[in-house]
C-alpha cells in the first residue's frame, strides 16, 4: 500500500470469472480510482473521496469496497490478491504445513487468523468430504494455528466465495 488511512474490505470472489491475479487499486486523481488485474488488465473505476467509507465496486470477477483515507494523492495504491475457483466442488480438501525457518516460531510453520477474523473450512454438508489440516510429511515439523477470532455463523454454499474461515485442529506443541 501507498498512501494513508486507505483500506480494502468485503472482498467477495465469483467461480465463474475470478482469475488467480493481484489487483491493484490506484488513485489517479480527483475522486477517481483505477482497478487493474495482473492478469485480467483493466478492470474498471471508482468514484471515492477522501474520509469515505463504504465506495462499492462491483465486477464480473471480484467485488470490493474501498475505505479512503483523509486525503487521495494520485499515485496512492493498495493491493489484494485473488485466487481462482479450483473446478473441484464436492472433494475433500487438504491443508498442508510444511517445515519453516528455524529462525522462525521455533521451526514450526504457522498459519495465524486476526482476531477480527475467522477461518472456515467446510466439506459437504452432508459431512462428506471434510478439509483435511496436517503436516506435509512425517519427516515435517509440528505447525502451530492460530484462530483467536470469532467463528463465523454457518451459511449454505453459494456460487460466490468470500475470503472468511473457522477453526480446525493442530499438532501438539
Amino acid at each position: 500500500m501507498r498512501g494513508t488511512g486507505h483500506g480494502i474490505t468485503a472482498v467477495v470472489t465469483k467461480d465463474a470469472g475470478t482469475l488467480s491475479e493481484l489487483i491493484t487499486v490506484t488513485h489517479t486523481g480527483g475522486n477517481s480510482w483505477q482497478v487493474q488485474g495482473s492478469s485480467s488488465g483493466s478492470l474498471g473505476t471508482l468514484s471515492c473521496a477522501p474520509s469515505t467509507s463504504g465506495c462499492a465496486f462491483t465486477n464480473a470477477k471480484v467485488d470490493f469496497t474501498l475505505n479512503t483515507g483523509s486525503a487521495n494523492g494520485v499515485g496512492d495504491v493498495l493491493d489484494f490478491v485473488t485466487t481462482a475457483a479450483s473446478g473441484d466442488a464436492g472433494r475433500q480438501k487438504s491443508l498442508l504445513f510444511g517445515p519453516a525457518a528455524s529462525t522462525f516460531n521455533q521451526g514450526r510453520s504457522k498459519l495465524e487468523v486476526a482476531s477480527t477474523g475467522g477461518i472456515v473450512l467446510r466439506g459437504k454438508t452432508d459431512g462428506t468430504a471434510n478439509t483435511l489440516v496436517d503436516w506435509l510429511s512425517a519427516a515435517s515439523t509440528y505447525y502451530t494455528f492460530v484462530d483467536s477470532g470469532h467463528s463465523p455463523p454457518p451459511t449454505p454454499p453459494s456460487p460466490t466465495r468470500t475470503q472468511e474461515a473457522s477453526s480446525s485442529r493442530a499438532r501438539p506443541e
